[in-house]
């Protein structure tokens, strides 16, 4: 039977499976926040954030290995990313500081077109928001941006993150 047309209501010739999910932000996984500016420096920054509280917003710092104050997970149900050294703190955002919060407030996801971390801040879904930092300087802080239009429109450098998953010893 090669010359058979599969029929997707006669299960017995056709086999469906379900199809893997393409994201970069895997779900549980420890991973780093590099800023894809600071790769032309001698310094790798990476988002870093040393203590909760809008008062002590995130920053980009030094990558160093094992740091819990750059490490992250991501829980694709709630969206909400927290830092590993701060547990149960979760990474928000006002509309213009990113910070460590108690509560969820923020609903994140990474755009891999863009290579940028994004919110909707108004929860319109009319304006998105990407994190970034205005200088590739230690220590500068993490701020959001609003931008409307396609998600591919044109990104600025100081925007642009790349995930590292942390190293696991086996």
């Amino acid at each position: 039977m090669c010359n058979r047309v599969p029929d997707a209501s006669n299960n017995a010739w056709v086999t469906y499976f379900n199809q893997p999910k393409q994201t970069t932000m895997q779900p549980g996984e420890c991973w780093y926040l590099h800023l894809e500016e600071s790769a032309h420096t001698s310094t790798p920054l990476v988002l870093t954030c040393n203590e909760p509280g809008r008062e002590n917003p995130c920053t980009v710092d030094q990558w160093l290995k094992d740091d819990k104050t750059q490490q992250f997970t991501w829980d694709e149900s709630t969206r909400a990313i927290t830092n590993r050294k701060a547990t149960g703190k979760f990474l928000n955002t006002d509309g213009e500081k990113v910070w460590l919060g108690n509560v969820q407030r923020t609903k994140w996801w990474y755009e891999q077109t863009t290579h940028t971390l994004e919110t909707d801040v108004t929860g319109t879904h009319n304006t998105q928001w990407r994190i970034g930092v205005a200088q590739v300087r230690k220590w500068n802080p993490v701020t959001v941006t609003p931008y409307t239009g396609t998600p591919k429109q044109s990104v600025d450098a100081l925007q642009n993150w790349r995930i590292e998953y942390c190293y696991k010893n086996k």
